[in-house]
């Protein structure tokens, strides 16, 4: 799903089991629940050298990522170590939708997928902007 500016906001909450990045090749998926969303691994993979170099792994993502990319061929990853709810926003601001503003729980989630998968400066506008909020 693609917002524009004239839709309202999509709310992010865990009951959106669901999201879609149309060109996305990769499908985000957690065993222990419903939630999944695709993504672009190209996107994911220019925020992230993690994701960068999952996504080229001999074999993970063979014909797609950095090569010949298949529009037909997605992909899934298993990312069950981390928290669905932070995913998915996640995700969703490095394919710049995300419209919300997040509660702590949230901020938290951030932080520790910013770390792990090494990209805070995709995410320094958006904490900038947050922090602006906290200070009116």
């Amino acid at each position: 799903m693609i917002c524009s500016d004239d839709d309202p906001p999509k709310r992010t909450k865990i009951g959106d089991l669901k999201w879609t990045f149309d060109d996305g090749d990769v499908l985000i998926r957690f065993p222990d629940s419903t939630l999944s969303f695709q993504v672009s691994s190209q996107i994911l993979g220019l925020a992230s050298p993690v994701f960068k170099r999952m996504f080229k792994k001999e074999g993970f993502m063979k014909d797609t990522m950095f090569k010949n990319r298949s529009r037909d061929k997605i992909v899934p990853l298993d990312l069950s170590e981390d928290s669905p709810r932070g995913m998915l926003v996640f995700c969703i601001i490095l394919h710049h939708q995300y419209k919300d503003e997040p509660d702590l729980e949230l901020l938290e989630d951030l932080k520790v997928l910013c770390e792990k998968y090494i990209c805070t400066d995709s995410f320094k506008n958006h904490i900038k902007y947050w922090l602006d909020l906290i200070n009116l």
